[in-house]
């Protein structure tokens, strides 16, 4: 066999390879969905951190329950808050890029048992490097380095929600008028000596917001929301959803002091 032929052999063998490699990846890829980071809630159930991701296409909802310090990890990303000193995520960021190396993606791979598993896809030089991860750590590293999320169709079966109103809410509580509820518990119903057990918690408030400035605290009981009386976060959530974007909520909340009427106006978007 002549040179020229072991050429044009040898160079449709590696073309053959390149394509099979190609089709393989992109059949992969066609088991992953890309997703949005929603927003942090808490789930009024279990008063554990949740993160809700979200398909860009199917726009069905994937919850993961995560830690809290994780949790605050991925908020202070989505907020854009900014720390004095790097935390655990921004130091662990700042590793990566000083070893001129970058996150490419952030994919949730399985779940098992109720474990979520996932894998953070590092790119180094000309080579991938694939890191075992907790999904809150994956999702809080890909938000910083500005990389795509995946989950496989697998997860996306087995943990997807279809009922978003909920976490809807929280984020546009949140978003607009600076605080989060939770339900409340008999314990303190017993120690505010409220009448009955309906209500919600004021469960977290942010600073500056409209909900701060009126003062409205932490541990404060939303009784009635618009002049409805209010029983739980589900009840609180459907009042609150079928209310115009724009409009004032009025609610009245049970606190140290008693009762007391208060007004919140909608936090605009450049605030």
């Amino acid at each position: 066999m002549n040179r020229s032929v072991l050429f044009l052999a040898l160079f449709a063998g590696l073309v053959i390879l390149a394509w099979s490699g190609y089709f393989a990846r992109s059949a992969d890829d066609d088991d992953l969905f890309e997703v949005d980071v929603k927003g942090v809630a808490i789930d009024p159930s279990t008063n554990s951190p949740v993160v809700i991701l979200v398909g860009k296409e199917h726009r069905k909802a994937v919850p993961i329950f995560i830690g809290a310090g994780e949790a605050g990890a991925i908020a202070r990303e989505l907020e854009d808050v900014e720390t004095v000193r790097p935390m655990t995520h921004d130091l662990m960021m700042n590793i990566i890029e000083g070893v001129d190396a970058r996150v490419e993606r952030a994919i949730i791979t399985d779940l098992k048992e109720n474990i979520f598993f996932a894998q953070i896809i590092l790119r180094v030089g000309r080579s991938k490097k694939t890191i075992d991860s907790r999904p809150s750590d994956a999702i809080a590293l890909a938000l910083r380095a500005g990389a795509p999320i995946f989950v496989s169709a697998d997860v996306m079966e087995a943990s997807s929600s279809g009922d978003l109103t909920g976490w809807m809410v929280e984020e546009s509580l949140s978003k607009r008028f600076g605080f989060q509820v939770q339900n409340i518990s008999g314990e303190l119903i017993e120690a505010m000596e409220l009448e009955d057990e309906e209500g919600v918690l004021v469960s977290d408030v942010r600073d500056g917001g409209p909900a701060d400035r009126e003062g409205l605290h932490r541990g404060d009981v939303i009784l009635r929301l618009q002049g409805s009386r209010v029983a739980d976060v589900e009840e609180f959530n459907h009042l609150l959803i079928d209310l115009p974007e724009r409009e004032e909520i009025r609610i009245v909340v049970a606190g140290p002091g008693g009762e007391r009427d208060v007004s919140l106006s909608p936090q605009d978007e450049e605030e």
